[in-house]
């Protein structure tokens, strides 16, 4: 195997755990409409190595400094919707720990990531309003609207016009 092969594998080892807990996080989420910290905290730790780790080998600091800015400014933007109580803590540390890893491929990629969360999520839940506002469906407008499965869904649609 060459260092080259190497590094590449390095960058999959964050879209790989992603993937490996997408099921698992998406059941907890349905169920109990929260995103465990047992899972986005150490995915945000093993991203952080793996981009260190690139960062030194590969010498892309600057692609390390803009991934952090973007995690940071989706935190900032989460926080300020946890305020409202619009998102989850849960949703938008996994939202940011997921913009982490897209803005290592494409900052502007990550940029757009948060717009396509939202926009599924608004398309689905202003089609159910819809349904349920002509009688075809019965919605329980006391519940919140887990995100996780949206967030996933967009985190697979930016993955799959970057990787190649």
């Amino acid at each position: 195997m060459s260092i080259n092969q190497i590094q590449i594998l390095i960058s999959l080892v964050p879209i790989a755990y992603v993937a490996g807990m997408a099921i698992p996080v998406l059941i907890i989420d349905l169920k109990e409409h929260r995103v465990p910290n047992k899972v986005v905290m150490p995915l945000l730790l093993l991203t952080l190595l793996c981009w260190l780790t690139l960062a030194v080998w590969q010498g892309k600091w600057a692609e390390l400094g803009l991934s952090v800015l973007v995690f940071l400014g989706l935190m900032f933007m989460g926080i300020i919707l946890n305020y409202f109580d619009w998102l989850g803590m849960g949703d938008v540390k996994c939202m940011a720990t997921l913009g982490l890893i897209i803005a290592w491929f494409s900052v502007p990629a990550s940029l757009i990531f948060p717009l396509i969360v939202f926009g599924l999520s608004l398309f689905i839940v202003f089609g159910a309003l819809l349904l349920d506002a002509i009688g075809l469906i019965n919605l329980d407008r006391t519940k919140t609207v887990p995100l996780y499965p949206y967030i996933i869904v967009a985190f697979g649609i930016m993955m799959s016009f970057i990787i190649k």
